[in-house]
């Protein structure tokens, strides 16, 4: 969020890992121009990838998100993430029928890649950093 600190950060994920989370799903702060926000900056990716391995370190066995967030301020993010702690992606699944209700930020990643498209991306992207995928996450 805006203005948090990196020990504030921390402490969030230290939290949640004593609320006894299984799985973690955060992003950077992107400001939307038609919100009360929209003067504040987007954080630097590689802050956002250093946040995600630190919490790898706190919780070694959590489902760690790469978010549609984070790829969208990054395109490489998704392969970064997936080397730096994170195992589990997300698929932009909104049907384009109704991608202009869900307008929470601007440039939203893989809004005109089909769901075809997507799943051969993540299958190729998998294993080249030879991983497989385990389960649908559902």
């Amino acid at each position: 969020l805006p203005g948090q600190k990196p020990e504030s950060v921390i402490d969030d994920f230290m939290f949640a890992k004593e609320l006894g989370c299984d799985m973690y799903s955060f992003g950077p702060f992107i400001p939307h121009p038609d919100t009360p926000l929209s003067d504040h900056n987007t954080p630097d990716a590689e802050y956002v990838l250093k946040a995600l391995s630190v919490l790898r370190l706190i919780d070694p066995y959590g489902k760690i998100l790469v978010t549609t967030a984070l790829e969208s301020i990054n395109q490489q993010a998704r392969r970064q993430a997936l080397m730096g702690g994170a195992n589990s992606i997300m698929l932009n699944l909104t049907p384009k029928d109704y991608v202009g209700f869900y307008d929470i930020y601007p440039n939203r990643a893989m809004v005109d890649v089909s769901v075809e498209n997507q799943i051969a991306d993540a299958l190729q992207l998998l294993k080249s950093i030879g991983r497989a995928p385990t389960d649908l996450g559902i």
